[in-house]
């Protein structure tokens, strides 16, 4: 890599000389400051050096300078798989945009951008085909098996991608849990044997709080039962946060809030987490069989210098270690359970409005004669119309209407409307399909269970 990036380096400066590289111990430094709750600003002198090398990489990656700054590649992982967050210039810090290419006489394989914590890697991977032929087998390729990945502890991976007929470049997402180590190595099966691509990778640290915190847990893996969770430890990093604890309902999850240093009181649904992922301890408390370690990712980047601590219940676990501490949140809603209406063309399944209303703690304005529901929920206002598909909203979002399989239907004094991804959306509502019992589940002929229930996480 380091024969081409002066290439390209050499084609962007006329005075020529040698490529310069951003200054990793800055970088790292902004990241560990945020960590330890303890800014320090950095001069902008510095932001300008990373630019300038930013710039030898800009015919390869979309690498670009703005101001004087360093913008990450256009296919990164926070414009992927993240949202930039509260800070975007801490979270472009916490990336790695250098590429890094491996290449044989078919095609070139490039990281684009790389982030890490303790427990999980996302990378961003480009595919280029060099001929038609390769073109061709590309196209072909069914990735979940043409592609491999060399991953400290790395058991699963996820994978997502778009190809681009006109350029012959696949854009990969890709996701992989993992033992924090230095580097990782990808390799496309369609290329020469032996060829892999290795990247370097920078985990960012953690905070770990032993706790010991009592709460009432949610349902969650598609069953619907809650109970008591005893929470033993917290791992937070920018990225994600991880639980160990304990409880004796099957499927049931601890449900914290997080607390900034401005007041506000977030829930999960607010953070846009994803998950759970994980199970059973296999770890610390591998012979207890009702203790588990799961993971959530949260939906953008967390500037924990932001954060104050994390809320079980009632009570307050700051992230600097100091004494646990009461907090009211009674005006936050709490999980809920609610039925589960029509099943949709989509896959998907309606949602019983004004219920979902009375669970949030929100009046829903039903208008019978005109046929209309006006609800508003986090600054945003949603209107449905019966035999109309279209649901008006009314906010901080760029679009006008948001179209539906089907239209809302009145029946039995409640309304089923079809608007799950957008109430997960604009309302940052997590809506999950389950069913009330394990053990009396109702089978379908392929043995999938049929679910009965949504539980609703704010």
């Amino acid at each position: 890599m380091k024969n081409r990036l002066q290439t390209l380096w050499d084609e962007v400066t006329p005075e020529g000389g040698p490529c310069p590289r951003p200054n990793a111990k800055k970088v790292r430094r902004r990241v560990d400051a945020a960590l330890d709750g303890k800014p320090r600003v950095l001069p902008r002198r510095a932001l300008r050096l990373a630019a300038a090398a930013a710039a030898a990489v800009l015919l390869l990656s979309g690498t670009a300078l703005a101001g004087g700054e360093l913008i990450p590649p256009e296919f990164n992982v926070l414009s992927t798989q993240f949202t930039w967050g509260e800070n975007p210039e801490t979270a472009i810090a916490m990336m790695t945009i250098t590429p890094v290419s491996a290449e044989d006489d078919n095609y070139t394989l490039t990281v684009t951008s790389s982030l890490a914590d303790g427990n999980r890697l996302y990378f961003t991977l480009l595919v280029e085909a060099k001929n038609d032929e390769a073109k061709e087998r590309l196209e072909n390729a069914e990735f979940g098996d043409r592609l491999s990945l060399r991953i400290p502890g790395s058991n699963s991976y996820g994978l997502s991608g778009e190809a681009d007929s006109q350029d012959s470049v696949w854009r990969l997402n890709v996701s992989a849990n993992w033992e924090a180590g230095k580097s990782a190595a990808v390799r496309l099966n369609l290329m020469d044997e032996g060829v892999w691509l290795e990247f370097p990778v920078k985990p960012m640290r953690s905070i770990t709080l032993e706790v010991a915190a009592q709460c009432q847990g949610v349902g969650g893996a598609g069953y619907a039962a809650g109970g008591p969770v005893s929470v033993d430890q917290v791992e937070l990093s920018p990225l994600s946060y991880t639980l160990r604890y304990t409880t004796s309902q099957l499927d049931t999850c601890p449900a914290p809030y997080f607390l900034f240093r401005d007041g506000s009181l977030r829930t999960m649904g607010q953070m846009r987490v994803l998950g759970p992922s994980g199970g059973s301890d296999t770890g610390l408390f591998h012979q207890y069989p009702d203790r588990h370690r799961c993971s959530w990712q949260f939906g953008s980047i967390q500037d924990l210098s932001l954060m104050e601590a994390i809320v079980f219940g009632g009570t307050a676990y700051p992230l600097n270690g100091g004494e646990p501490y009461e907090v009211d949140v009674s005006a936050i809603p709490r999980p809920f359970v609610l039925p589960l209406g029509e099943e949709t063309p989509s896959g998907d399944w309606t949602v019983p409005l004004f219920a979902l209303c009375g669970g949030l703690g929100v009046p829903c304005e039903w208008d019978e004669a005109a046929g209309t529901a006006v609800a508003s929920f986090r600054d945003t206002t949603l209107t449905f119309t019966l035999g109309s598909k279209t649901v008006q909203v009314s906010g901080p979002w760029s679009w006008d209407a948001s179209e539906m399989d089907l239209a809302p239907a009145y029946q039995g004094g409640e309304l089923w409307v079809d608007a799950v991804s957008l109430l997960r959306t604009v309302w940052s509502v997590q809506l999950d399909a389950a069913m009330e019992d394990r053990d009396k589940a109702v089978r379908r002929e392929d043995g999938s269970a049929v679910f009965t229930s949504w539980v609703v996480n704010p």
